[in-house]
Formats: structure tokens, C-alpha cells, sequence
């Protein structure tokens, strides 16, 4: 199957900042690695970003208000109703122009969102978040989505297997400036997501078992393993899914 450029962006943007995992990552890898114009897209995204990063520091000031009110306007107007190909690879380049814009005039990050968020409420916050956040790809090979952790986080972490669920999503998630993993499985119908994130050297401590908790219909299951801290986290009855943590994915 051939990709062309707009697919190719669409599919690995964003390429510094968290994203999902997507089934032709491998093909549209193959298409960057041989495009000099999707190179070029990748850098110029890249060298935005790094500006962005300047922002904390006060280094930067905000966008002039002409730019803000000509972005707005392109957002505004915007329709789908174009041809599906020139407006994917549209929305891609607004998207990053929106974004700088958003920096720009509110001085905020993602990082600094999620910060006073602790304990099961970030993570019930993220599932919430993320139920429409991202189209659904069903059929993920496990082994894919431990490549594509290595290479984003540079961690191996495995998927865990479900004779009972289909692997659905892997995505970068960033919580309390804090990048891990979040898969996500089909559970019956019932969406399912398993969270990692890696724990500092200081902060380490292996749970004497796991902690259940619930943030407005969203049930949490929380526990450490000395390398990361897990939840996983689901709409599911809170007995059944602390049943399925301690089964299924603590320990492993």
C-alpha cells in the first residue's frame, strides 16, 4: 500500500509531543526516511517547537494580535467539506499554527495542566479526556507497540495480553509533566486503558497490593511495581476491575 505525503503527516504528526500509535507507522516511516518534503515538514514542526520551549523561560514574547486574530479566522472558516486529502494535510499545518498561537497568547503547557492533578484523579482525568480525543485502531500487534515505545519513550513496555480484550490504542500520555504509556483494549465493549508512567529513582516504592478508587463513575486501580506506577482504569464495576488488575496485570 502506497502513502502519500498527506497520509505520511498525518499518520507520525506530532513527532516531539505524545501521539498514538498508528497501524501504518511503519509505511509512512519508510515514506519520511525517501521524502524531502515530508523531511522538510518534520523539521520546520521541530524548530517550532523547540521556540515554543522558550516560552517557560520568558524568552519569548506572546504572538502579535494579528497573527492570533488570522489563525482564529482559518479555524473559523475551515470546512471538511473539501477534498478529504488537501484538507488532512490543511488541518495538520493549522493545527501546529493553532497550537503556537494557544502557547503564545496563554503562556500555558501541558505540562503545567495536569499539575495540581494527584493521585487517581489524573488519571481519571486523561481517560475522560481521551474517549474522543483520538480515533480508535483496532487490530494493534503488540510487538509494534513495543517498538513504537522504545522508540518514543525509550522504554520497552509490552502490552499485556487479554484473552478477553483487543488491544485498541497505545498512546504517549503526558500527566504532571510526566510522559508514560497508556494502551487501551476493548473489554466487552467497555473501554479499558492500562497506564505506566516511569518513576523516578527518589520516588520509587513497590505497593504492598493495589488501591481502588473512583472519580465520578471512572474507577481507578492504582499500585506500584518499583519501576513504574500503574493504574488501570475503566467505567467497569470497581470489584470486577480490581479482580482484573491483580489476575491480569500486576506483576507483570
Amino acid at each position: 500500500m502506497q502513502l502519500d505525503c498527506s497520509d505520511v503527516r498525518e499518520i507520525l504528526w506530532p513527532q516531539d509531543r505524545p501521539r498514538s500509535l498508528h497501524p501504518q507507522e511503519e509505511l509512512a516511516r519508510t515514506h519520511l526516511a525517501a521524502c524531502a518534503g515530508c523531511r522538510e515538514f518534520f523539521g520546520r514542526d521541530a524548530r517550532l517547537g523547540r521556540r515554543l520551549s522558550l516560552l517557560g523561560s520568558g524568552a519569548m514574547e506572546t504572538a502579535p494580535e494579528a497573527l492570533q486574530g488570522r489563525v482564529r479566522r482559518e479555524l473559523r472558516d475551515a470546512s471538511p467539506s473539501t477534498s478529504s486529502r488537501r484538507w488532512r494535510a490543511w488541518r495538520s499545518e493549522v493545527l501546529a499554527a493553532a497550537a503556537a498561537v494557544t502557547l503564545l497568547a496563554g503562556g500555558l503547557t501541558l505540562s503545567q495542566h495536569f499539575r495540581d492533578l494527584t493521585g487517581p484523579e489524573k488519571f481519571a482525568k486523561d481517560y475522560r479526556r481521551t474517549a474522543v480525543a483520538q480515533v480508535v485502531q483496532p487490530g494493534l500487534d503488540p510487538e509494534a507497540v513495543t517498538l513504537f515505545y522504545e522508540r518514543e519513550l525509550g522504554l520497552r513496555i509490552q502490552p499485556v495480553s487479554l484473552t478477553e480484550a483487543k488491544l485498541s490504542r497505545a498512546t504517549v500520555c503526558l500527566l504532571e509533566g510526566e510522559k508514560g504509556s497508556m494502551v487501551e483494549y476493548d473489554y466487552g465493549g467497555a473501554r479499558l486503558a492500562h497506564y505506566r508512567i516511569p518513576e523516578q529513582p527518589e520516588d520509587r516504592a513497590v505497593s504492598s497490593g493495589i488501591e481502588l478508587r473512583s472519580r465520578n463513575g471512572v474507577q481507578v486501580v492504582l499500585w506500584h511495581d518499583g519501576a513504574f506506577e500503574h493504574a488501570l482504569v475503566s467505567e467497569i464495576p470497581q470489584a470486577r476491575l480490581g479482580r482484573l488488575a491483580e489476575e491480569s496485570f500486576v506483576g507483570r
